[in-house]
């Protein structure tokens, strides 16, 4: 059993900077109190009670209105609390969700009604999918209409070679790839139309400490090519640490640092978040 992670800061009040009207945080979890039971044994940390509600507060205080739960580690293949989160509310969230490959197809279609819109694959952490299963995950995924959402370190990301090269499916890579190969892969295969990049976690992407050069440095030289295919997640409650709680506000307002006017605010907050969650098919 994995110890205790920090808790996620108080918001201080609001950020500097407001996102425009419709904007999405596609990256957060949740850890109801009631879920206790279900976390794995085998986790590589404990979470914090940090109910929707909680969460509610921090989007409301820092100006979101749309948002997409993401499954953390610690539940294994139990998507129950991504599902009750969707249950509130599926014109203001969407779901994605872990699979170990065994499921029957009819449950994953389920899943979709429901408001999932992707699989995703973590080999970063305890409790995600195997790598044998990985092909059959992507299957099912392909079958029903869901992207595939990646977490992986710099020595897998020859996984998102294979998904864009070998397969079909829409590949949305988080916390800026973790900065694998300083980046260069992923910018060429950004040239298949296939892939998202999550502006998220920028905390585990490098190990420069906040405003995080490195990351400004990859979005200022990359945001007028590619804005059509970036996303941005808090990650909120920021799971996984130990040391170094990042603020939220601080993070939000490094939106206005990094995408700097309000069309690419609009692009990547509001725009982008449509086309890959809520496109009517």
């Amino acid at each position: 059993m994995g110890p205790f992670c920090l808790p996620p800061e108080e918001i201080p009040g609001p950020a500097a900077f407001s996102p425009p009207k419709g904007s999405c945080d596609c990256h957060f979890h949740i850890f109801p109190s009631t879920y206790q039971a279900k976390l794995i044994a085998c986790r590589d940390y404990t979470p914090h009670d940090a109910r929707l509600q909680d969460y509610l507060c921090v989007w409301r205080e820092l100006g979101f209105e749309r948002g997409v739960v993401v499954q953390p580690s610690v539940y294994g293949f139990d998507n129950s609390a991504v599902l009750s989160t969707l249950e509130n509310d599926t014109m203001r969230f969407r779901g994605v969700v872990a699979l170990s490959g065994l499921e029957a197809g009819e449950q994953v279609a389920s899943f979709y009604a429901r408001g999932v819109r992707g699989v995703r694959i973590n080999l970063c952490n305890a409790g995600g999918v195997s790598r044998e299963q990985v092909p059959k995950v992507v299957r099912l995924a392909e079958a029903n209409g869901l992207h595939v959402e990646v977490q992986v370190g710099r020595a897998d990301s020859e996984l998102i070679n294979w998904l864009i090269r070998s397969t079909s499916v829409t590949v949305v890579v988080e916390h800026f790839g973790l900065m694998s190969n300083d980046m260069r892969d992923l910018n060429r295969l950004l040239d298949s139309g296939r892939l998202w990049i999550k502006l998220s976690a920028p905390y585990r992407a490098v190990s420069e400490p906040f405003p995080y050069p490195q990351t400004l440095d990859w979005v200022r030289g990359n945001i007028g090519l590619w804005r059509h295919r970036l996303l941005w997640g808090s990650d909120w409650p920021h799971t996984d640490l130990f040391r170094g709680m990042p603020s939220d506000v601080d993070l939000v307002n490094l939106l206005a640092i990094w995408l700097g006017t309000v069309e690419l605010c609009k692009t990547v907050l509001v725009d982008n978040p449509s086309e890959l969650y809520w496109r009517v098919e």
